[in-house]
């Protein structure tokens, strides 16, 4: 029950800049209990290519995936000075709860689908198969051993 999508960087023929180079972002998800529709949300971006769309775009893509597997909602643990992560969560839905000492936990729940990401018409004629489709990629992660996947 985890899902993780990262970003490496490119170089002009579309293959890894450097061997030993790092990713430069990773969004991931882990349900929090067996069954459970809430997974707990972390992304992080290095430093220098923040404020540029990468975790917006890896945020996409975990969003999609998580719901393939019966995730509705996302909580995240935010540190208050942490703005930009702060207004994804606001913008994802999620109202801020005080935990501790600068921290602040958000329950986001998943947007349906954009219609530009899958047409309309089919989002509203396989909706109601969601749910067995979960199931199905759920035992077909039981049987792989983990949905992890690269995104480049």
């Amino acid at each position: 029950d985890h899902i993780a999508f990262g970003a490496v960087r490119l170089d002009a023929s579309g293959k890894d800049a450097d061997v030993e180079s790092e990713g430069v972002g990773v969004a991931r998800c882990i349900r929090l209990a067996p069954d459970s529709d809430v997974a707990e949300l972390a992304i992080v971006v290095a430093d220098d290519l923040q404020g540029m769309g990468i975790g917006g775009r890896l945020l996409k893509q975990l969003m999609k995936a998580a719901r393939r597997q019966g995730i509705r909602r996302f909580r995240c643990e935010v540190l208050a000075e942490n703005n930009s992560m702060r207004a994804l969560a606001a913008g994802l839905g999620g109202d801020p709860r005080w935990l501790n000492d600068g921290v602040l936990e958000y329950d986001c729940p998943l947007p349906h689908p954009e219609p530009k990401d899958e047409p309309l018409w089919l989002y509203w004629l396989f909706a109601p198969l969601e749910a067995q489709l979960a199931c199905f990629f759920d035992l077909l992660d039981q049987a792989t051993g983990s949905s992890v996947e690269i995104y480049r």
